[in-house]
């Protein structure tokens, strides 16, 4: 017992413990492992809570600086612990009038308000209007934005983007205007020619030869086309609504125009139970510093 108990009291052990934290959290940040839920990084701050309170009994240390100093150590790994094990952090896409279920209630999206700089498609300004229910009645209506989120029950709701749940499109080919579901086809005037809407694509980019989606924004909007003569696919192409000029096969001029569907807030859910402990810690440990400087002179 006394040769662990020497183990963990030894500077050596808890600046090794402090380090291997260290690359753990590194990790954790740069391969975007979820590693702060993992058994091992809950065992590296099992141990380092331990060191540090071996360290605090066997040394003994006369200024009362350096014990508040471990004790706010311990609070704040009790608080990265406590979010560890009952946190909870998410991103949910809510359409407008829909209502989702969030733990123990429900929250709405009434409104989502875009606005834009005069006489620009860049976006200024992106809000939504929420609105939490309990038992299907309305308890809190707040309008929140970036950096401005919605607190209820421990639960912080931010506004971390939006998209366009795109669902129609409007084509021009040849004088006339095509007004097209998405997935539906439209036929051309002359001939046994049909053309189907089969994607869209809200931010297209293409890697090698497969195109996707980068985000949910409207940065890149485009429609894949898939033309028939008769039952036969005849070619497939793109029509991109910013480079109208790009990718068209010659007299088949399609030109998107616009396009239209339901609104979607994304929101950033988290629940941080730990969070007031880590404050609490981080106090403790400005406190711990003071003293410790006031104590020397």
């Amino acid at each position: 017992m006394k040769k662990v108990f020497s183990l963990f009291s030894s500077i050596k052990m808890a600046m090794c413990l402090l380090i291997l934290l260290i690359l753990a959290c590194l990790i954790g940040s740069l391969a975007q492992i979820d590693i702060y839920r993992s058994p091992f990084f809950m065992a590296i701050l099992i141990l380092i809570s331990l060191s540090i309170t071996a360290c605090s009994i066997s040394k003994k240390p006369k200024r009362i600086g350096v014990y508040i100093t471990h004790i706010s150590i311990l609070v704040i790994l009790f608080g990265t612990a406590i979010d560890n094990i009952f946190g909870f952090k998410a991103y949910v896409e809510i359409k407008e009038k829909e209502t989702v279920p969030i733990f123990d209630f429900n929250l709405r999206l009434d409104d989502f308000i875009l606005e834009y700089y005069p006489d620009s498609n860049t976006p200024k300004d992106y809000k939504s209007v929420l609105t939490v229910l309990e038992k299907g009645r309305p308890v809190l209506t707040e309008t929140i934005e970036v950096n401005h989120p919605l607190v209820y029950k421990g639960v912080w709701f931010y506004q971390a983007d939006y998209s366009l749940d795109v669902d129609t499109v409007k084509i021009a080919f040849a004088g006339d205007d095509f007004r097209v579901k998405i997935g539906e086809t439209f036929s051309l005037p002359e001939g046994d020619v049909r053309v189907k809407v089969s994607k869209f694509l809200p931010d297209f980019v293409l890697d090698g030869k497969e195109a996707y989606s980068r985000s949910g924004s409207l940065n890149n909007p485009a429609i894949k086309l898939d033309v028939y003569e008769g039952e036969r696919l005849k070619f497939s192409q793109w029509a991109f609504y910013k480079f109208p000029d790009y990718h068209q096969k010659k007299g088949y001029d399609f030109r998107l125009t616009s396009f239209s569907g339901t609104e979607l807030t994304g929101l950033q859910v988290i629940r941080s139970p730990g969070l007031a402990f880590v404050f609490s810690g981080f106090g403790l440990l400005s406190l711990g510093i003071i003293a410790s400087i006031f104590k020397k002179k």
